[in-house]
This record gives C-alpha cells, structure tokens and sequence, in this order.
C-alpha cells in the first residue's frame, strides 16, 4: 500500500555504503582545505599588508578549495538524483520533491524531507 505523503513530511531511508563513499571523502578535502585557509589567514591577521594572499602557496589553496568545493557540488546534486529510486520506493510518489541531509556516515541513514 502507497502512503500518502505529507509535505514538509520527514523519514529516514538507509542507503549503500558506496553511494556515499565518494562524497563523504570530497567533503572531508573541502573541510581540510577550508581548515588550511582559516590558519592562514589566522596566522598572518596581523600582517600589515596583504602579500601573503598573494602568494604562491595561497593561490595553490585557494584554487585547491574552489576545484574540490565545485567537485563536491556536483558529487552532492549526484547522490540527490541517486536518492530518487529510494524515496519513490518508500512513498510511491512518482516525481518527488525533497531535500536531504546526512548527518552520520557512519549510520548510512539520510533524512528526506519531503517538499
């Protein structure tokens, strides 16, 4: 029997390890890169000019971050159209708008909200 679904309805559905796998380990470089960049600007707050951010090594990150954030990006809007079959699984709804999140990996449980 098909549940009629609610909006803004909220349930969780457990998905394969290895839908995952690649954006948890994409999310993980974004944050290490946001990390690096957030000491670098820590450490040089009292710098009285702004050389540092023209360096070399600040550019590397920088670009760094911004090829990993727009890769992560697309890995995310990926597992959301993987998230599909799943959700219509669990709802019988043909075409369904929602929004997800996960909040442990290590659970493989992602929280759909539906639209």
């Amino acid at each position: 029997m098909i549940k009629e679904m609610k909006p803004t309805e909220i349930f969780k559905i457990t998905i394969p390890q290895e839908l995952v796998d690649y954006v948890q380990r994409l999310g993980r470089d974004v944050d290490s890169r946001v990390y690096l960049i957030d000491r670098i600007f820590y450490n040089h707050r009292n710098d009285d000019d702004a050389n540092m951010f023209d360096s070399v090594p600040f550019k590397k990150y920088q670009k760094e971050f911004e090829e990993l954030k727009a890769e992560y990006d697309m890995a995310v809007d990926k597992l959301g159209e993987k998230l599909i079959p799943f959700v219509v699984e669990k709802t019988g709804i043909e075409d369904p708008k929602f929004d997800w999140k996960i909040d442990d990996f290590t659970s493989l449980e992602v929280e759909i909200t539906m639209r």
